[in-house]
């Protein structure tokens, strides 16, 4: 029979066991209240436009919503925001930004709305920035906070996993909510290449799904597993032209006269593509979307719309062309007969459309006049090429498409606008 004296030992023990048990497990933060004058920021993918809903929720130390919410909005075309005086009893806050962007790989404004995330402890910030790295390390902090991790550890994890599946991690980049696309520096830089190796030539509405397939990938362990993603990202990757990108977001700024300096980005680009071993495509293809509009070479798609009647619509000829191969595409546009409008007589004419040379230069080509035929082909393999194609009014084409050195074509195709 045990004495007093044990039983009380024994009770102390557990005591301690439980309490270092407690310790160890549960490193969460006590919140803490923060009142700020104002919290500005911007949101990035490109930039954001003006009219952007943002919403600043407060969060507990689990990071679940308190219910007290702040709003504003973005003030002006390169993404910038401020909100008016902040008063919260915890520093954890979750922004949301959900806009339209300058698509920095097309050079345009995004046509439908993407958005995005950040997760900040603002107890010793005034500026907080949203972008795609913000976006895709949200699950995994909350996932990590979840296991036991402080904030600052799983915020720190979690931007060093990612950067990690990308070959573009650095031990002392700052949080990714400090990071800013118009501004110089590595840390800056690694950020645009992160962007435009994930917009590529997606829309938004395939770029959203991406973001949210691979968040949901990492979420439990910190690394991409998804085969078919990790091909995708990397095929699309050799899409993107960096050189056009520096100049589309050189302007952006210019013309928003703002003080900005674009990081030097092309060689992070390139890191990913030289290190990583996600599997490139050795094959000859044609995605459905070219990086500037819908493709015309897709193996999907033969009807191309224009949404804004009297303008001209723009398309694009796509290919991956694997290296050491050759692609000859022949362009033979339909005699058409458009019904008289107005004082204007009916009449035929072979269907209306352009290229833009200068749009991209890997493509040499042939004039087959009269009838406004063109055969193009590849001077360049191993990577996409792309052209910008440009087609008028309603019309249609026969499109013939040899690989290699084929007599007869590989696929014929017809399209029509």
């Amino acid at each position: 029979m045990k004495t007093v004296h044990q039983i009380l030992t024994l009770c102390l023990s557990a005591v301690l066991i439980l309490g270092s048990i407690s310790c160890t497990s549960n490193k969460s933060e006590q919140t803490q209240p923060v009142s700020l004058k104002s919290l500005s920021g911007t949101v990035q993918k490109g930039p954001y436009l003006v009219g952007t809903l943002i919403t600043i929720s407060e969060l507990d130390r689990h990071l679940n919503p308190t219910g007290k919410n702040y709003y504003t909005q973005i003030t002006s075309n390169s993404g910038s925001f401020a909100t008016g005086e902040i008063d919260l009893k915890s520093q954890y806050v979750e922004l949301l930004a959900n806009g339209f962007y300058f698509n920095e790989v097309t050079g345009e404004n995004s046509t439908s709305q993407l958005p995005l995330f950040a997760l900040s402890d603002i107890s010793d910030k005034t500026s907080v920035n949203v972008n795609l790295l913000t976006t895709l390390e949200k699950d995994r902090v909350e996932y990590l906070m979840n296991e036991g991790k402080s904030f600052a550890e799983a915020k720190s994890q979690a931007e060093h996993e990612i950067l990690r599946i990308f070959f573009l991690d650095k031990s002392d980049i700052p949080p990714s909510e400090l990071l800013d696309i118009s501004k110089p520096g590595d840390n800056n830089a690694i950020l645009l290449a992160l962007s435009a190796i994930l917009q590529s030539n997606k829309s938004e509405a395939d770029l959203s799904e991406l973001l949210a397939t691979i968040s949901e990938d990492i979420r439990t362990d910190g690394k991409l597993d998804n085969s078919t993603v990790k091909t995708r990202i990397i095929n699309d990757a050799l899409l993107i032209d960096t050189s056009q990108v520096r100049i589309h977001l050189t302007d952006k700024y210019a013309n928003l006269s703002d003080t900005f300096s674009i990081p030097s980005f092309a060689g992070m680009v390139q890191r990913f593509i030289d290190s990583t071993d996600f599997q490139i495509v050795n094959e000859f293809s044609y995605p459905l979307n070219g990086v500037y509009a819908p493709n015309i070479l897709s193996l999907t798609r033969d009807t191309f719309w224009n949404p804004y009647p009297g303008s001209w619509i723009g398309a694009a000829m796509t290919a991956f062309v694997p290296k050491g191969n050759v692609l000859k595409v022949g362009f033979y546009p339909d005699l058409i007969t458009y019904p008289a409008q107005d004082t204007i007589l009916s009449y035929q004419s072979y269907s209306e459309w352009f290229f833009e040379v200068e749009s991209n230069p890997k493509w040499d080509y042939t004039d087959l006049t009269p009838n406004y035929s063109r055969e193009f082909t590849s001077n360049v393999s191993g990577q996409t090429i792309e052209m910008k194609f440009h087609l008028n009014l309603h019309g249609s084409a026969q499109l013939k498409i040899f690989e290699n050195d084929m007599i007869t074509p590989k696929r014929i195709k017809k399209i029509y606008w």
